[in-house]
């Protein structure tokens, strides 16, 4: 059980790196590395809804359509809570082993799609949203715990060179 939890540690770990490098190199946000996740995983999937006969094929796209829109709302639920409820959800022990469970539900699901014959045009973007589900997972538990960003930091350090120091408000002390 340690070992899970350690290994989900680590997915967090290098997912942090790769957000931090994001925001150091392109000044892309984690909000806008989320959103675009999002529409990525709409848009990889929808290659799915092909289906070659033509028997049943309304009934079948549209139920495939609804499922994909579905897990689209669920990922934007999961993008739109607040940060301490995404503190809460990366220290729980019991989520880590839920967070391993799907990343090797659906790391399995890729695999095989993509591993195993026939293949189909449709496979390797359905395979890439199943593992940018599992990231995305794994990204909406991160938060910047508080610490400024570095556009943000820059910019304070920026004014403070133009400006000095007396112009940023100092604290209201509290009687005691």
């Amino acid at each position: 059980m340690n070992w899970i939890i350690r290994y989900d540690q680590w997915t967090f770990h290098r997912l942090e790196v790769l957000l931090l490098w994001l925001e150091e190199w392109f000044s892309i946000s984690q909000k806008r590395v989320e959103q675009s996740m999002i529409v990525l995983y709409v848009l990889l999937s929808i290659p799915s809804l092909y289906i070659p006969s033509i028997i049943w094929s309304f009934i079948l796209i549209s139920f495939k359509f609804f499922c994909i829109c579905s897990v689209g709302y669920i990922m934007w639920i999961l993008h739109r809570r607040p940060d301490f409820l995404r503190k809460s959800a990366r220290e729980n022990q019991i989520e880590a082993v839920f967070r391993i469970a799907v990343q090797i539900s659906l790391g399995s699901i890729a695999g095989f799609t993509l591993f195993l014959a026939p293949h189909r045009w449709t496979d390797l973007p359905g395979a890439l949203a199943q593992l940018l589900y599992v990231v995305f997972f794994y990204v909406t538990n991160i938060t910047s715990d508080g610490k400024p960003g570095r556009r943000r930091k820059m910019a304070l350090a920026e004014l403070k060179k133009m400006f000095g120091l007396e112009w940023i408000p100092k604290p209201i002390p509290v009687p005691q």
